[in-house]
């Protein structure tokens, strides 16, 4: 592999992690049509048959000051920011916004949106529907849900003006299949840890399939760049930023596995490709869409490709207001440690006096090692 190519393929991570609506708003500015969405649970591929693009939404940086008029503080940060961008306008040029119903946030979210159109004027804001799709393992479920998928695909085609075929779902099926497994490849075989894994994971989510694939495929790493600290695994709130992974960076952590529905695991699972493509669809983001309805939460300590990583420590991250994921800590402690792992546990906001204080006693159970060169 060209140093030049590998070099580019990075440098086009980057990119896409620091502007990621570039591409979709070339592509609106060329006259074709925007479907964003939230979360990990709403199938990309009906989105792409439709000849939209799809676009994940980040909150990015920005302040919340017109959010915190409406949302309630508790509510996840990157929520409180998409909000604010809504009502600013800064999202205007989209099309479609598409709500999955995964996380009590989410649904707020898709009300206030229907408030403050109806009651506080803005009247500005792109159409938004809500995927109600369930994620329990009963075969009760699967109607209902194949019923969601089917008007999900209704409303992109009154966006799109164009037909979805079966053909046209099993094609893309089929080419993000493809960059699933070309992307567990890439994690397998050369590791990419920390900030890296975060932003590569994050490129599939905010640009097309034909260009993630082309960047999967140009990719290389060599030694120099995988990090050599020590190796912990991500649990708990999501992560659409690289705050926390640049933090654990500096501190000689290295994040080698997560379980946020920004991470890796959002490759983990293909969709079957011999089988009704509502089905196929429904069976694949039903059980495997990363999210607070779950019913089964994977392992932290496994990887995209279903193996343990064998981390030295599990750090299990809630935003500060974050209950819900909190739960789980008291048992998976108790679990991590009869196998031998460390855990932490960190209370968010991410730079806060007591997230770095709990980052730090981390990091110095390892700096021994670390500093002199045991550490494989």
């Amino acid at each position: 592999m060209s140093s030049d190519v590998a070099k580019s393929a990075c440098e086009r991570i980057d990119l896409a992690f620091s502007n990621p609506e570039a591409n979709a708003r070339a592509f609106k500015d060329a006259g074709g049509k925007v479907v964003a969405f939230l979360g990990a649970t709403v199938p990309v591929e009906i989105i792409a048959a439709g000849g939209a693009y799809p676009l994940r939404l980040k909150g990015g940086s920005g302040d919340t000051a017109l959010a915190d008029e409406l949302m309630e503080p508790v509510r996840e940060l990157y929520l409180r920011r998409i909000f604010n961008r809504l009502l600013a306008g800064a999202l205007d040029w989209v099309d479609l916004i598409v709500v999955p119903r995964s996380s009590e946030g989410l649904l707020q979210f898709y009300y206030l949106i229907d408030y403050a159109r109806k009651f506080r004027g803005h009247t500005h804001m792109p159409k938004v529907v809500l995927l109600d799709l369930l994620q329990t393992p009963f075969d009760y479920t699967i109607a209902y849900n194949k019923a969601r998928l089917t008007e999900l695909k209704a409303e992109v085609e009154a966006v799109t003006g164009r037909t979805i075929s079966d053909e046209a779902l099993a094609g893309q099926i089929k080419l993000y299949n493809s960059v699933r497994g070309r992307f567990r490849n890439v994690i397998e075989q050369q590791g990419p840890a920390g900030t890296l894994r975060l932003k590569l994971a994050s490129f599939g989510q905010t640009q097309p399939a034909a260009e993630f694939e082309s960047v999967l495929t140009d990719l290389w790493l060599g030694s120099s760049q995988i990090s050599k600290g020590a190796r912990v695994a991500l649990s708990g709130s999501p992560h659409e930023t690289a705050d926390l992974y640049e933090i654990f960076a500096s501190s000689g952590l290295d994040i080698v596995a997560e379980d946020h529905d920004w991470g890796a695991g959002i490759y983990a699972h293909d969709v079957a490709e011999n089988a009704d493509p509502i089905a196929a669809l429904e069976e694949r983001y039903r059980l495997h869409g990363i999210s607070m309805r779950q019913f089964v939460r994977a392992k932290p300590e496994y990887d995209v490709s279903g193996k343990d990583v064998r981390p030295e420590a599990v750090a299990f991250y809630f935003e500060e207001n974050d209950d819900t994921l909190g739960w789980e800590y008291p048992e998976e402690r108790k679990r991590l440690a009869d196998a031998g792992i460390a855990t932490a546990l960190l209370r968010g906001p991410v730079n806060s006096d007591r997230c770095l204080a709990a980052l730090k006693d981390l990091a110095d159970q390892f700096a021994a090692r670390t500093e002199g060169g045991n550490h494989e």
